[in-house]
C-alpha cells in the first residue's frame, strides 16, 4: 500500500471577537493519506491520519485574546485535527464510474520498484 502525505502550507487563521481581529496565526500541517478499497468493493476510501501541525502566532495583530500564545497554538492544532476527522468521514466510499458496463472492484494502490501500481478486478 502506498502511503502519501497531504501538505497544508501557509494557512492563515485570524481570531476575531465580534468581528474584530484579536490574534493571527500561520499554520503548516502534514497529514498521512492512504488509499484503500471501499467497504463495498466498488470504490475507494481515503484514510487521513492525524495531522502534524506547526502553528506560529504572528505579530502583525497583537494577541488580545487574554490567552497565552502556546494555548492558542494548541487550540488551533486541535481545531485542525477535529476538522480533518470530520472530513475523513466523507471519504470512506468514493464510487468509481463504470465504463461500457465494466466496473472496477477491490481497487488498491501499491508500489513496485518506485512505480505507483493501481490494482483491481474488472467486473
Amino acid at each position: 500500500m502506498v502511503s502519501s502525505k497531504v501538505i497544508l502550507g501557509d494557512m492563515i487563521a485570524t481570531f476575531t471577537d465580534h468581528g474584530t481581529p484579536v490574534a493571527k496565526a500561520a499554520i503548516n500541517a502534514s497529514i498521512e493519506l492512504k488509499v484503500v478499497p471501499a467497504s463495498n468493493g466498488f470504490g475507494v476510501a481515503l484514510q487521513l491520519g492525524k495531522p502534524t501541525a506547526k502553528v506560529t502566532m504572528m505579530d502583525d495583530i497583537g494577541n488580545a485574546t487574554r490567552l497565552e500564545n502556546k494555548d492558542l497554538e494548541s487550540a488551533t492544532a486541535a481545531c485542525l485535527g477535529a476538522q480533518i476527522e470530520a472530513v475523513s468521514k466523507l471519504l470512506v466510499n468514493i464510487p468509481l464510474p463504470a465504463v461500457a458496463g465494466i466496473q472496477m472492484r477491490n481497487m488498491s494502490i501499491d508500489s513496485d520498484d518506485g512505480f505507483v501500481m493501481l490494482k483491481g478486478d474488472l467486473q
